[in-house]
């Protein structure tokens, strides 16, 4: 229970949570809110929003697998350009579940990337190291991932997401927070 004995208790004007630099959840149902947007490079799965599952908020999610058969994809899903300067030891973690089998998830860094181009014609990626789901849309969380090698002002973050014509995993993610 919260007790709220005066206005001057709930004045909620500073930041929400000390050293938070960018969060992306999808409960407002939109992919691209918050400057994110997606790179189509292969194939036509996209990544879209969810509630499946008895989930009780919306989550991102993308599969290759449609109208009964596997189908060749690749599409990234990237950040706005985020500032790193602003904090102490950044680090990044996500929340994470799939099913079925297929390429595994990837979460990658540039701070060369333009935001607008094809990711792999432009910008240097580095993968970044994640703990991820083992299946059975068992949700994980990522743990901590250190961004100090990557502090710049012009920062993207990309999940990159492949589908094969023989096989492709459903991945979901939710709850993306920056903090330094």
């Amino acid at each position: 229970q919260l007790l709220i004995r005066s206005f001057h208790e709930i004045d909620m004007n500073g930041p929400r949570f000390a050293g938070q630099i960018h969060s992306k959840n999808f409960d407002d149902g939109n992919v691209f809110s918050g400057g994110w947007t997606t790179q189509q490079v292969i194939g036509t799965a996209q990544w879209t929003t969810s509630s499946a599952g008895g989930s009780p908020t919306d989550y991102g999610v993308i599969s290759s697998y449609f109208d009964g058969a596997h189908h060749e994809t690749e599409n990234w899903l990237i950040s706005p350009s985020i500032d790193l300067t602003t904090g102490s030891s950044p680090v990044i973690h996500f929340d994470n579940a799939k099913n079925y089998t297929g390429p595994a998830l990837e979460l990658l860094v540039s701070t060369d990337y333009d935001g607008v181009s094809d990711p792999n014609e432009q910008g240097t990626w580095y993968l970044l190291p994640a703990i991820y789901s083992g299946g059975s849309f068992t949700w994980v969380n990522s743990g901590n991932i250190e961004l100090g090698a990557f502090i710049s002002d012009h920062t993207y973050f990309a999940f990159k997401y492949t589908g094969t014509s023989v096989n492709a995993s459903t991945w979901e993610i939710d709850n993306i927070i920056i903090r330094g």
